[in-house]
């Protein structure tokens, strides 16, 4: 499974999944913490484009979930790494959450995004190599994310499956 390929990251707790995983802004703020320009409800509602009430409801519920903790320079992540197992049933919220989020950039049309679709006929040997290279590339960015400063929030969706019965 993906999960076994892609390296293990740390897990939230089952009762605070469901509410977490509901809506993208919940991820959104809690990552743009990391961010030092971002440590301040309006500077995250302004950053994400949402009403600051929203933020501060949202800053207080991962504050008291033990996953921010606030100081005099705002708010900032204590749980570095989240990852969400496929079977968890949280799954399809969260992906859901991003694909959405991507259809609305799509819309947005920003340069500098990458949106990319396509379909093809290949062979079963032929998808298993792009699936092999695909989760190597995923490791490969979680090692570069890993070494990287934190200075802006990007999402990456991405699917590869079969239309048919293989």
């Amino acid at each position: 499974t993906l999960s076994k390929q892609v390296k293990q990251l740390e897990e939230i707790p089952d009762e605070i999944k469901s509410k977490y995983y509901s809506s993208w802004l919940f991820m959104a703020v809690h990552f743009a913490t990391r961010i030092p320009a971002l440590r301040k409800p309006r500077e995250i509602a302004d950053y994400l484009d949402v009403k600051v009430r929203e933020v501060e409801k949202v800053l207080r519920l991962l504050q008291e979930w033990g996953m921010l903790e606030h100081d005099v320079g705002g708010y900032r992540t204590c749980a570095r790494n989240i990852f969400l197992t496929k079977d968890a049933s949280q799954i399809n919220n969260h992906h859901m959450n991003w694909r959405t989020k991507a259809l609305e950039a799509l819309h947005k049309n920003e340069g500098e995004d990458v949106h990319y679709s396509s379909l093809a006929s290949m062979s079963l040997e032929a998808a298993n190599r792009i699936k092999e290279r695909l989760i190597q590339m995923l490791n490969e960015n979680v090692e570069t994310i890993e070494k990287s400063q934190d200075e802006a929030l990007y999402a990456l969706t991405l699917d590869f499956f079969s239309l048919g019965k293989t």
